[in-house]
């Protein structure tokens, strides 16, 4: 469950041929560049920027491996592979963040229309002897849909993390 959840992550941020080159990677557990080339029938221009890419999102690591003991570059392999754990901990790391924003734009967002929350909370309006304006109750509405989508969406935060955590 855990690299379908990893896969789905990789497909929305970089698309689907570097979850093709993720997989392969996971799969064949080390390989050089001219290798995931081969493999997967791309030219080397594409693997390179889905490889980096990856790379840079914390989804696959380089292992350089010397010829010679001296670690010149020119005699040097680069092998890539991924590493599950680390790549969890990246997306978890990420997704802790974007939870906490959610909380915070949450927050920020009721404490800057608490004017109108408070109005359409007060003991006249709710028993009906006074109706709020029809712009103050289209902002009420439009607010609490803002409100519902980022609750959504700290909830699917939420559900993705402890699909990481517990399986």
């Amino acid at each position: 469950m855990k690299i379908k959840v990893l896969e789905n992550i990789i497909t929305s941020k970089y698309g689907g041929t570097a979850a093709m080159i993720w997989n392969m990677l996971r799969v064949k557990q080390k390989l050089d560049e001219k290798q995931v080339t081969k493999l997967s029938l791309l030219d080397s221009k594409t693997v390179r920027k889905h490889l980096y890419d990856l790379l840079d999102g914390g989804f696959a690591h380089l292992q350089d491996v010397p010829r010679t003991a001296d670690h010149v570059p020119g005699k040097t392999f680069l092998l890539w592979y991924v590493h599950l754990e680390r790549c969890i901990e990246t997306v978890l790391r990420g997704s802790y963040k974007k939870l906490s924003a959610l909380k915070q734009r949450w927050e920020k967002e009721v404490s800057d229309h608490a004017e109108v929350f408070a109005r359409k909370e007060r003991t006249d309006v709710l028993s009906g002897h006074v109706s709020l304006l029809d712009t103050e109750e289209e902002e009420y509405v439009f607010l609490e849909k803002k409100l519902t989508k980022l609750k959504i969406k700290e909830m699917k935060m939420q559900e993705m993390v402890i699909m990481l955590k517990e399986f």
